[in-house]
């Protein structure tokens, strides 16, 4: 099993957004919203095409138990020092993808990937960043896909030797000889509370 380093984007998460000041308390997640899970949490809740390759993240609760939601003036941090090398379209806004060379190994280069992001505008291939750098705010879904609520979608793994950059999509990371993903909720410093969907949505 991989150890994940430590990392401050957890806490980062909670101070770029002012949630402290909100009485934030701990992440909310519906087992639909986790790493591996086969059904999705919007909309009529079918199952996935593959195997949730990340964590939706959208919910939090306060010290008094009450429940809120992220939306589109959502920042987002950096998780560790590294390059942006691939930013795609997806469903909802953009993914962006970045490396961090020092924290791979001979199996492959360790990747993160924020998905449903609108980028800032400094933000491009290529471009170096330092852990808990504001890299995005969150995308405002379409109304064609009212179902689905602003959130952030983390993926992270370790991206293959011989793949390259300039070819990523979400097609070719879902094949197990390009990418191998890792549970997020791995990472060190989540405080996080797993309920029942009907409680969140």
């Amino acid at each position: 099993m991989t150890v994940l380093k430590k990392t401050s984007f957890p806490d980062a998460l909670v101070q770029v957004n002012a949630l402290k000041g909100r009485g934030f308390h701990a992440w909310l997640f519906c087992s639909s919203m986790l790493f591996q899970s086969v059904d999705t949490w919007w909309g009529d809740q079918k199952r996935r095409d593959n195997p949730h390759e990340g964590l939706d993240l959208l919910f939090y609760c306060d010290r008094r138990g009450r429940t809120h939601h992220l939306n589109s003036e959502t920042k987002v941090p950096a998780m560790y020092d590294g390059q942006v090398v691939r930013i795609l379209n997806d469903f909802l806004g953009k993914t962006i993808i970045m490396a961090h060379g020092e924290l791979g190994n001979e199996e492959g280069v360790f990747c993160t990937m924020f998905g449903h992001t609108k980028p800032e505008e400094n933000i491009i291939e290529g471009t170096t960043i330092q852990e808990g750098e504001v890299i995005a705010s969150l995308a405002e879904p379409l109304l064609a896909r009212s179902g689905v609520k602003a959130h952030l979608h983390i993926s992270m793994g370790l991206l293959g030797p011989s793949v390259s950059y300039q070819h990523l999509d979400w097609r070719m990371m879902g094949d197990q000889a390009s990418m191998h993903f890792f549970d997020p909720l791995q990472v060190p410093g989540w405080h996080y509370q797993v309920r029942e969907c009907n409680e969140l949505l």
